[in-house]
């Protein structure tokens, strides 16, 4: 490795403590000339609920374009850049946009849709609570239950960790469960959620009761990622079952799911793409 690789290297694992991130989050706040909503999801977040000393950077979620791009602005005005070669973790986050400042503080912003998975709900919003802050800017912190979710669905090296972090304070598993429910195409992310859970459990020893609630919709779920991209013309229970390698009973209520959730339409004893 180059030294300037090297540097580049260290640099984006260097982390900062709460009060240098609450003197440049403050600063921001300060320079803002009209109100902006902001919600911290990540690692700044987690160290407002005690759960973290420190993090590589700050993941901050907008409920608009407009907000982000006012926040943008001001980062730009003390030095930020953004960042324009993504790898690793990065590259598949989708952040809509990656600003890095010359002491290496990073800011993953993102615009309602955090890493192409869950949304910014109205319900997150509400269980979030207001940091106190001078100036324009409306920092919130979302809640553990909402940021452990945030973390069971998306693909960081650190999730797991930080999710068996969150966990020893205590969670609201109802309202865990309730909110990945509320997410848009949430069968989507449901598998995934699932397995992060059964991880959680094998690595840290977290067991979290949603695991029993969620297999069978888990397993559905999973059925359902296999059938959909055949879903072009037709299928019946013998052929879905085929592909899934699977008994019909359960083939059966995959197809049902599908009709459910408005995936598909049944005619007689096939589904058709909806």
């Amino acid at each position: 490795m180059s030294c300037h690789g090297w540097w580049m290297n260290m640099l984006e694992r260097k982390k900062f403590e709460i009060s240098t991130l609450t003197d440049v989050v403050s600063d921001i706040s300060e320079k803002l000339e009209s109100t902006v909503d902001a919600y911290l999801i990540g690692g700044f977040a987690m160290i407002q609920h005690g759960a973290k000393v420190s993090t590589k950077d700050i993941d901050v979620v907008f409920g608009s374009a407009a907000s982000k791009d006012r926040f943008e602005s001001v980062l730009f005005e003390m030095g930020f850049e953004k960042v324009k070669v993504f790898s690793g973790p990065y590259e598949k986050m989708e952040a809509s946009a990656i600003l890095q400042g010359p002491g290496g503080m990073r800011f993953d912003v993102f615009v309602k849709v955090v890493c192409n998975c869950l949304s910014l709900t109205d319900g997150m919003k509400e269980r979030a609570r207001l940091l106190s802050l001078e100036g324009n800017l409306n920092m919130h912190v979302l809640s553990r239950e909402d940021i452990f979710l945030f973390k069971s669905v998306t693909g960081r090296d650190d999730d797991l960790a930080d999710m068996a972090a969150l966990s020893g304070y205590g969670l609201d598993w109802d309202v865990i469960d309730e909110e990945l429910k509320n997410q848009d195409d949430h069968w989507h992310w449901l598998t995934h959620h699932y397995v992060k859970l059964t991880e959680l459990e094998r690595v840290h020893g977290v067991a979290s009761p949603l695991i029993g609630r969620l297999r069978r919709d888990a397993e559905i779920a999973a059925g359902i990622a296999v059938l959909l991209p055949h879903l072009k013309d037709s299928l019946n229970v013998v052929y879905a079952s085929q592909l899934m390698k699977d008994d019909e009973e359960f083939s059966s209520a995959v197809l049902e799911k599908m009709v459910e959730l408005g995936l598909a339409e049944k005619r007689q004893y096939s589904y058709y793409p909806k």
